[in-house]
């Protein structure tokens, strides 16, 4: 799984999408999409959750029933967002799907 992760962080792409329906997340290589996890109804998204991660980097995660979707800081991620951004995101976010953000 180490590899695959390596290759789609050096060669592929990864996109999060939430819109009125539902949210998901797709992993790109080579022209193959996969979606991990499996989308989600938007109404489902119950909690925005601030937190640090393993490298004490802040996150962001979406958590939809028991799937969470994770947007990290740092660079230790091929995907990393700023802080800025991800406090930007966070309040977007809450302010447009009505929930507080917690911190964990």
């Amino acid at each position: 799984m180490l590899f695959i992760s390596l290759f789609i962080g050096v060669l592929g792409k990864k996109t999060l999408y939430i819109n009125r329906e539902k949210i998901f997340l797709i992993y790109e290589l080579f022209g193959i999409k996969r979606l991990h996890p499996s989308p989600s109804s938007r109404q489902n998204i119950v909690r925005l959750e601030r937190s640090k991660d393993t490298y004490n980097q802040p996150s962001l995660t979406i958590w939809a029933g028991t799937k969470k979707y994770d947007i990290l800081t740092g660079e230790f991620y091929f995907f990393p967002v700023t802080p800025p951004e991800l406090d930007w995101l966070a309040y977007e976010l809450s302010d447009w799907l009505g929930l507080p953000i917690t911190k964990e």
